[in-house]
Parts: C-alpha cells; sequence; structure tokens
C-alpha cells in the first residue's frame, strides 16, 4: 500500500470517527470493515442500563486511582509565604477546594468508560472553577477550518469553547 493511500485512508477514517460523536479513532475488524463509534449518549445509556457494566467501570477506576493522593514536602525546604503558608499548603488547600480526589476518580471513570473526559475549567489563568462536562451530555463537536483541532464542544446544558475545555483521552 502506498504512502499517499495509507494518509487517504487515514484522514477518512479521521472524519468518519468525528460524525460518529466519537474522539476515538475506530479500529479495523481482521476483517478489514472499520465499525463507526458509538456516541456518547449511546455509551451513557448502555453503561446506566447495566449495572455490571457501571460497577465494572467504578472497580477499575478505583484500582486505578487508590485512596486518591497525597501532597508531600521536602523537611529541609523552610520558604513560606507571606502568611506563613508552605506550598504544600497552598496545594492541599486548592486541592480541597476544587475536590480534587474526587475529580481524579470521577476522571478516571470517563477515561476507562468512554475513553475521553472532558473538564470545563472557567478562567485557566487563576482557576476559579472546575466542573466535570458529562460525556453522555455531550451532543456534538465542532471543529476548525481544518477539520482537525477542535473549535467547541456542544452539550445538552451547553456550549463549551475548546480554549475553557481540558481534555483527557485513553490512546490505544
Amino acid at each position: 500500500m502506498s504512502l499517499k493511500r495509507k494518509f487517504a485512508e487515514f484522514y477518512s477514517r479521521l472524519k468518519f470517527s468525528f460524525k460518529e460523536g466519537s474522539l476515538v479513532i475506530p479500529e479495523k475488524t481482521y476483517s478489514g470493515i472499520v465499525y463507526p463509534e458509538p456516541s456518547f449518549s449511546d455509551m451513557y445509556e448502555v453503561q446506566m442500563g447495566d449495572p455490571d457494566i457501571s460497577s465494572s467501570i467504578d472497580f477499575i477506576a478505583d484500582v486505578a486511582v487508590g485512596n486518591g493522593f497525597q501532597t508531600t514536602m521536602n523537611k529541609n525546604y523552610t520558604e513560606t509565604t507571606k502568611d506563613g503558608r508552605t506550598a504544600k499548603e497552598i496545594v492541599d488547600d486548592y486541592c480541597r477546594i476544587f475536590g480534587m480526589d474526587e475529580l481524579c476518580q470521577e476522571i478516571a471513570c470517563d477515561v476507562i468508560g468512554y475513553g475521553n473526559c472532558f473538564l470545563w475549567v472557567k478562567n485557566k489563568k487563576k482557576i476559579e472553577e472546575i466542573m466535570r462536562i458529562l460525556p453522555g451530555t455531550i451532543t456534538s463537536f465542532k471543529f476548525d477550518n481544518t477539520g482537525i483541532n477542535l473549535a467547541e464542544i456542544k452539550t445538552s446544558y451547553g456550549t463549551f469553547s475548546a480554549d475553557e475545555v481540558v481534555h483527557f483521552s485513553f490512546k490505544r
């Protein structure tokens, strides 16, 4: 197969996948047939409709995340802020404000169950709020002129610019 044909096939698979609503490129089967990826709403219905699938995703996420995380600091590091707090205390406060332990668990569930996780971040320069965009609520993606870069995400409860979104994905 020529290099030109490989590129043409790759781009046709990309466009095919994006039309179906998933950002994961579909794989070829052994017979050479490419099946479309199910949409996020279809995957959500399957996950919520079958308690075995839902509990399996939760179990794998629990194993992946574990007991959450703890921040540590070198005991010899003595620098503090004007109000006497260490960097560890500042990070711990922000983790508590944004619920990072719970958010890590939710991110793991989305990445395991859907292959993608989307977070809306209000004011990326000085983070004010972080909200998980539920994959089952995503209705469509809009891309820029090239057709490759994500421009916005439309959900059943609003539209989010790609500049406001953090996207985690599972690459096979």
